[in-house]
């Protein structure tokens, strides 16, 4: 088979992918997509006429905003609070810059799950630069070498395989399709396909690079931990939006997309109607009057307005006014109200009298199908900055990686507080409890830690002093 070979899931998905993409990407895309959201009934057509009047049905359409919008939303849910991370000392770099480019471990994660939420699957591949063997501590870190996770979208992970390997299903083959820059000029950069291929052979994780015509670009060679033994598994990735296999999920707003384009659809319609009916019809019976006698009197044709006028001989004049079709509304409604339903509740305004229980209540389930993905995000991540800490010589097991799983402010009342406090008083709380209790509220930010609230309350003189012990009064009044 030729390397540009794609797995058969992989050729399923893409027009699911390509129209998640536009809807979140807004009007603009959308329209460029065309017949992809908005059908062209006379497609067959190529006549002039037929192409003018799908253009314009097009620009008349409106899309509104809901895709794009609920991502936000739900990516603003995750990340409302910091992620938990713990990172052997090898790592730290990667706080500031985890992907080799400058985008902080934070900025990955967003990125990560707004493509798992978006497309439903991504991965991420934990990689170190190719150097000679044998280098010492001091020219590692001369040249700047170091790990580094490397994000590849859906879209370029056209193949791969996984097999019972001792009892255990592991990823055999992973096929990643990239885009090389050559550099014509100065001003001129143009980009090249070629196909970087994963695999393990034997035990053992290989790499090499194709270009599109199955010529290898760099010969197969095997990544090394630190310590100078080759990997026993392909350290990439998958997040997905149910399962972290390599088979492809079902992403979280394909159902906010479908509904988001039959209200574009409807859209045209309504705003073709709205267009056609608005105007009116100027109706005339010319009675008696002849063609020719119409054209003498009325030499300049037919004008509509408060100075203008027509001449005829025992006919009358009329306006016609259409009425809009009901139907094409309602159903609109009915449509946005779905989308509410479904998700797009989470961008709207709440009233004052709605309670936060109500809307955890109105949010369960879609709070239940982003909670999956903020643990397949924080899964995957953590498993690839192990397989980075294995390259940087730093201890896989001293890494933690977990993403915000409260999604919702805490509701705690004034008299919560006090309870808790008088609990804590009495010692049937430690004070640890009452400070997780108040993580999240107006009361406590989420990432502020005991060890930061203790070193900062030592630094602080109390609010109300305490009263030190007094000498008795002596009597006599001698001092």
């Amino acid at each position: 088979m030729p390397i540009t070979s794609t797995h058969a899931e992989y050729s399923a998905n893409t027009e699911r992918w390509r129209k998640n993409r536009a809807a979140c990407a807004g009007q603009d895309e959308v329209k460029l997509a065309s017949v992809l959201f908005l059908p062209d009934d006379s497609q067959s057509d190529a006549t002039a006429e037929a192409r003018n009047r799908y253009a314009r049905y097009l620009m008349r359409a409106v899309w509104l905003p809901v895709s794009s919008y609920t991502k936000e939303g739900l990516l603003g849910m995750i990340f409302r609070a910091p992620p938990e991370i713990e990172l052997p000392s090898q790592l730290d770099y990667m706080l500031e810059n985890a992907d080799g480019a400058g985008l902080s471990l934070e900025q990955c994660a967003k990125i990560y799950a707004g493509e798992a939420i978006e497309v439903g699957r991504a991965g991420v591949l934990a990689e170190y630069p190719q150097s000679e063997a044998g280098l010492s501590a001091e020219q590692v870190k001369a040249r700047n070498l170091q790990a580094r996770l490397t994000l590849y979208r859906t879209e370029a992970i056209d193949n791969w395989k996984h097999e019972l390997i001792g009892g255990v299903m592991k990823l055999t083959m992973v096929k990643l399709c990239e885009t090389k820059e050559i550099e014509k000029d100065e001003f001129l950069i143009e980009g090249e396909i070629q196909y970087r291929v994963l695999r393990l052979r034997d035990g053992v994780y290989t790499q090499a690079v194709y270009d599109k015509d199955d010529k290898v670009v760099v010969e197969e060679f095997a990544p090394t931990h630190a310590a100078g033994a080759p990997f026993d598994h392909i350290p990439f990735h998958f997040i997905g939006s149910e399962t972290n296999r390599p088979d492809v999920d079902k992403a979280v707003i394909s159902g906010i997309v479908d509904l988001n384009t039959a209200h574009y659809q409807l859209s045209a319609d309504s705003m073709k109607n709205l267009h056609i009916h608005s105007g009116g019809l100027l109706h005339i019976d010319s009675g008696q009057t002849s063609a020719t006698e119409w054209k003498e009197v009325n030499p300049n044709g037919v004008m509509v307005g408060a100075d203008t006028g027509v001449v005829t001989q025992g006919g009358s004049i009329s306006m016609v006014q259409l009425q809009p079709a009901d139907a094409v509304e309602a159903k609109l409604k009915s449509l946005e109200g779905n989308m509410l339903s479904v998700g797009a509740h989470l961008i709207t305004e709440r009233g004052d009298n709605e309670t936060a229980e109500a809307a955890r209540i109105d949010a369960s389930t879609k709070s239940s199908a982003l909670l999956t993905v903020t643990d397949n995000v924080s899964e995957s991540l953590e498993a690839a900055l192990e397989d980075a800490a294995l390259f940087m010589g730093g201890e896989p097991g001293k890494v933690e990686f977990a993403l915000n799983r409260e999604f919702f402010a805490k509701n705690v009342s004034a008299q919560d507080v006090m309870s808790a406090i008088q609990l804590a008083d009495r010692g049937a709380i430690a004070l640890h409890d009452l400070r997780s209790m108040l993580r999240g509220t107006p009361y406590l930010e989420a990432d502020r830690t005991d060890d930061d609230l203790d070193s900062e309350a030592l630094e602080v003189e109390p609010i109300m002093p305490t009263v030190s012990a007094q000498k008795p009064v002596d009597p006599t009044g001698s001092v």
